[in-house]
């Protein structure tokens, strides 16, 4: 498996990346075919993997992903993955019709958790009014009222690892899943702008960077 450069990568973060598509194995070309939408591109990023492109890729905030994406899980797996550089990444994963696992690590964790403090607690503020002092307080609370340490606790809820063998992912590949996709090794760190490229390394899909519809 490729070893990741981390000495150079330190304490430094990447360009911004916008990458977002669709995996499938790919043997199961054909029912990509069947179901791609005009517009939509497929990609051969190797000899296991297949990408295909829309120009709705980039779900991972919204509560379901485009009806076309369920009916093709019916006959083949299919892994949305999106990298969003600076913000976040994350994985969504659809089997027989159904959503089966999901994973969103944003880089902008604690600012998310403020926000929405703000507007569920101020909700006729504008939001450029949390940035006039309240926001120091609320901050407060989020640390040492144990928020952002309970958020974190919960990020990996729906991730479903074990759902990465409908991938033909091995066991030892699932095991280094599990021992990265958790809150203790999130939390211990160093630079989680690299925690993404961990987990391609891991599945096998370093490829899928700097890649999206157009």
């Amino acid at each position: 498996m490729k070893q990741i450069n981390t000495a150079s990568l330190k304490g430094r973060k990447p360009m911004s990346e916008f990458t977002s598509g669709h995996l499938l194995l790919a043997n199961h070309e054909e029912a990509v075919r069947k179901y791609a939408i005009p517009g939509s591109i497929i990609k051969v990023l190797d000899e296991k993997w297949i990408a295909y492109l829309t120009s709705d890729d980039n779900y991972l905030e919204q509560l379901e992903g485009p009806d076309v994406i369920y009916q093709l899980s019916k006959e083949a797996p299919v892994l949305n993955f999106c990298n969003i550089g600076d913000h976040f990444w994350g994985y969504r994963i659809f089997n027989n019709g159904q959503e089966v696992a999901y994973l969103r690590i944003s880089h902008e964790l604690e600012e998310e958790i403020i926000i929405k403090i703000f507007e569920e607690r101020y909700p006729d503020k504008d939001i450029l009014e949390l940035y006039s002092g309240i926001h120091e307080e609320i901050s407060q609370e989020v640390l040492e009222n144990g928020i952002l340490e309970d958020e974190i606790e919960h990020l990996f809820d729906k991730s479903n690892v074990s759902a990465f063998k409908l991938f033909d992912i091995s066991d030892e590949q699932i095991e280094k899943l599990k021992s990265i996709l958790n809150a203790t090794y999130y939390k211990e760190h160093k630079n989680l702008y690299l925690y993404v490229e961990e987990f391609k390394d891991i599945i096998g899909i370093s490829e899928m960077s700097w890649i999206r519809q157009g």
